[in-house]
């Protein structure tokens, strides 16, 4: 199995999108009906630690974390020394959140010259950006053509988790980051991302894999000059939100991007691409990220931090969080455009399923990562209808037909960028409800001032 995984074979693959012809690339293979190769490769690695994993209980090895987790009944206290009001839980920490809402507008009022007193404010736009791997390429592409339209929006609000997290930053800062986002997806393979161990060494790990080329990539294209520019938007009011699992605490936990770029503090840099590789950090396959916190009572603490799709594939607001009260609370009348980008098919694969250990597992992680996805749109689509919001969603179409042999393939990633990059700069099909997935229409946008 673990032959199978270091293949780095180009792979036969053909991509159809619309009933236009083929993308072109070399060799033909289809695979209509069968799982994506992300989660083709995904249950494979999973498969490998499970093994690894059993062998190493037998034999007694085990990764040393460099300290405990945070007890249970501190665990909403913990803060990160230096960063504190850096980050908040998804699920309890609503009235915290509400509060920067509230400071949002006010910095809003200023950086766009309104009156103290202004009520109107112009359309706000949000982007929540899905996990996916290296299909992240679809969502990066879709991107980068709806830059070419001349219309895409500024977003008010951006969030990711997984490969979502990677793109966020450069879909918060604006077309300018566009080509350094096509470049993440475009010009990589796996060894960008990943070192496979040796199995001696994963017997004794806490991963199969080594993560710091995916380390170096962020440290690549992220700097001080990307933390400015972020710092900047954050003052305007602005939001960048990346979301971690605490696999400690069964949580996902919500980064303030914008307030680590402001903070004074000389380590915002290594914090803030730290959070980024935390929440691409799959579980088993790449060591995962710890944290040093502080309790109250002045004792220290180190969360261990995984892929934030662990929890949820993508994340809005929270639920207790209601947008219209706030608004109200702070005078604020504007219409709203809430943008779901998945990074994946969104309607059921039908196939047979072999009868087999590894076809159920494999079968059975899709059908869990899909059915999560589907409820996770439906519970964004009923908060925006609560909360007067306009909702939008869009997914890879469902007639692409795609397979690789590796995981990070290029000529994969670059065929799927392309698709993505037609779809934005053209009608981009967007779902205006979960419940109806053949409804398309564009969305509300203000053309750009000259």
């Amino acid at each position: 199995m673990l032959r199978d995984l270091r293949k780095t074979r180009n792979p036969r693959l053909t991509l159809t999108y619309a009933r236009r012809a083929p993308l072109s690339v070399a060799g033909r293979k289809r695979c209509s009906g069968q799982l994506t190769p992300s989660i083709v490769q995904l249950m494979r690695v999973i498969g490998l630690i499970g093994v690894i994993g059993l062998i190493g209980i037998a034999v007694g090895c085990a990764s040393k974390r460099p300290g405990n987790a945070v007890p249970e009944d501190l665990i909403g206290a913990a803060e990160m020394p230096g960063f504190e009001d850096a980050r908040f839980n998804w699920d309890d920490d609503a009235p915290r959140l509400a509060l920067d809402v509230e400071q949002s507008y006010a910095q809003e009022r200023v950086a766009l010259g309104l009156p103290p007193d202004a009520v109107e404010f112009p359309r706000a736009h949000y982007l929540v950006i899905s996990g996916g791997g290296q299909d992240g390429a679809f969502g990066a592409g879709l991107l980068c053509g709806w830059s070419e339209t001349g219309i895409r929006p500024e977003f008010k609000v951006v969030t990711g988790v997984s490969t979502g997290a990677l793109i966020a930053p450069f879909a918060f800062v604006g077309p300018e980051m566009d080509e350094s986002m096509k470049a993440v997806y475009t010009t990589i393979s796996s060894k960008d991302i990943m070192r496979w161990h040796r199995l001696i060494t994963m017997l004794s790990s806490d991963a199969a894999a080594d993560d710091r080329p995916l380390e170096k990539l962020i440290a690549r294209h992220v700097d001080e000059a990307v933390l400015d520019r972020i710092a900047a938007e954050h003052l305007k009011g602005r939001r960048l939100f990346i979301g971690t699992t605490n696999i400690d605490a069964q949580r996902l936990v919500i980064w303030d991007m914008g307030r680590i770029a402001l903070s004074d503090n000389p380590g915002k840099l290594e914090l803030f691409r730290k959070v980024l590789l935390a929440s691409a950090t799959i579980p088993g396959a790449f060591p995962p990220q710890y944290f040093e916190v502080e309790t109250p009572d002045g004792r220290q603490w180190a969360e261990m931090h995984v892929d934030g799709s662990v929890v949820a594939q993508f994340f809005f607001y929270p639920v207790k969080l209601h947008i219209t009260d706030v608004r109200k609370e702070a005078h604020v009348k504007r219409e709203t455009s809430v943008y779901v980008l998945r990074n994946s098919r969104y309607l059921p694969e039908p196939q047979q399923v072999h009868p087999r250990i590894a076809a159920l597992a494999m079968r059975s992680m899709s059908t869990m990562l899909k059915s999560q996805s589907y409820l996770i749109s439906v519970m964004i689509y009923d908060m925006c209808m609560r909360d007067g919001l306009d909702f939008y969603l869009v997914s890879i179409p469902e007639d692409v037909k795609a397979s690789a042999h590796s995981m990070f393939d290029k000529e994969y990633m670059n065929a799927l960028f392309e698709v993505g990059r037609k779809m934005g700069s053209g009608t981009i099909p967007w779902r205006r409800s979960p419940y109806d997935p053949q409804a398309t229409t564009r969305p509300v946008l203000e053309l750009p001032q000259n």
